[in-house]
């Protein structure tokens, strides 16, 4: 975001928006997010639509967490052209304890327990999402759901894959993908 001056946009962000301000799509997705579900297609698209719509979205997005599903990707097609597809990879361990150590401050700050710890004082709360028997049913269904769309975007010729796992740092990890947005088409 910082060093190409365009947002990062997050289905998941938009969804919790979107449950905070009880709008009809929040309310829901509600009900999936708790059980740790992922969205059905028909909600993430329209919150997907209406955000490109923001002047921020104009020159340029980070999409993070989206498509997860074929028709997810299709109808993004009909949305906007995506320059490439960043996928990051890492094992399930790596995952769970990554998302488990995950805390939210009461500003909105996102603190991790290892990696990123708040400051004493901070009160932080975990997201029901976050817990360890939620992320181990998202993996599962992200298993099912998301692992064709890298076979879609592969064949498109979009799709770079980066290595996400231990013992690599946030830091690395960016880097590597900074490495792989500015080697595209090379």
């Amino acid at each position: 975001m910082e060093k190409y001056g365009i947002p990062q946009l997050s289905t998941g962000d938009m969804l919790r928006e979107a449950v905070r301000n009880g709008t009809e799509v929040g309310l829901s997705a509600k009900r999936f997010m708790d059980a740790g579900a992922l969205v059905p297609d028909e909600v993430v698209i329209g919150v997907v639509r209406e955000r490109f719509n923001r002047d921020d979205a104009k020159r340029g997005f980070i999409l993070d967490g989206y498509p997860r599903t074929i028709p997810q990707a299709q109808a993004l097609a009909h949305i906007t052209t995506l320059d490439m597809v960043l996928r990051l990879t890492a094992s399930d361990q790596t995952i769970v304890e990554r998302l488990s150590g995950r805390r939210l401050g009461e500003d909105g700050t996102i603190y991790h327990v290892t990696n990123f710890p708040p400051p004493a004082g901070v009160k932080v709360t975990q997201r029901d999402d976050d817990k360890q028997d939620a992320i181990v049913e998202r993996l599962a269904v992200c298993k099912r759901q998301t692992a064709p769309l890298a076979d879609y975007y592969r064949k498109s010729g979009l799709l770079r894959e980066v290595t996400a796992d231990k013992p690599l740092t946030v830091d690395q990890i960016l880097a590597n993908c900074i490495r792989e947005i500015e080697t595209k088409g090379a």
